[in-house]
């Protein structure tokens, strides 16, 4: 859980950190709103994952900050590779952007059943306790 969760966390970052620079790069005037919004989720969800990790903060907590990124990321790749499969681009460009988004769906999927199933399982020990 902790390894797959830090990897989505810096996956995220790089992809959206290559992302902002390019849109610098290329001096486009593309928004820049979007990278920096996920490089800042990113770092979110790995400040959240340390707190879960000592205690600091409750499973459900860190279940709806995983939650909450993992939907977000989803969306955001699905919008993307729609967009970019209707735009007229080259079909390297639409083979990595497809890439990137398989993987990190991958990666949200994997993290989002993990946390839900370590939060079910603490739901059903306190629930036995009581």
């Amino acid at each position: 859980m902790l390894r797959t969760t830090l990897l989505l966390a810096v996956w995220t970052a790089f992809i959206w950190a290559n992302r902002l620079f390019n849109i610098i790069d290329e001096s486009s005037g593309d928004p820049q709103t979007i990278p920096i919004m996920f490089i800042a989720a990113a770092v979110v969800l790995t400040i959240s994952l340390y707190l879960w990790t000592q205690d600091i903060i409750q499973t459900g907590v860190f279940t709806f900050i995983v939650s909450a990124f993992t939907a977000i990321s989803i969306s955001r790749w699905i919008t993307s590779s729609y967009s970019t499969f209707t735009a007229d681009e080259s079909l390297t460009f639409l083979l990595i952007h497809f890439l990137l988004a398989g993987v990190t769906i991958g990666l949200c999927v994997r993290v989002t059943q993990m946390i839900w199933r370590i939060n079910l399982s603490e739901r059903k020990l306190q629930e036995r306790a009581n």
